[in-house]
């Protein structure tokens, strides 16, 4: 959908794109000595595969931020 968004946006303003403040809130167990995010990797793992969609689409992508 990330893709699909931006080359909409791309094509209405033909403005370049930039996405910022992507990012998936979610509580972490503290209590353990390390945190294993596997949803968050999930999630930022499907997000980027949807840039580099975008791009490929040839969308005036000039940034993606956390």
């Amino acid at each position: 959908m990330l893709a699909i968004g931006a080359e909409i946006l791309w094509k209405e303003y033909q403005k370049p794109v930039m996405i910022i403040e992507n990012g998936m809130g979610d509580f972490d167990n503290k209590a353990e000595p390390l945190i294993l995010d596997q949803d968050r990797i999930r999630y930022l793992s499907l997000h980027l595969a949807e840039v580099f969609k975008a791009l490929k689409r040839e969308v005036n992508l000039i940034g993606y931020s956390l």
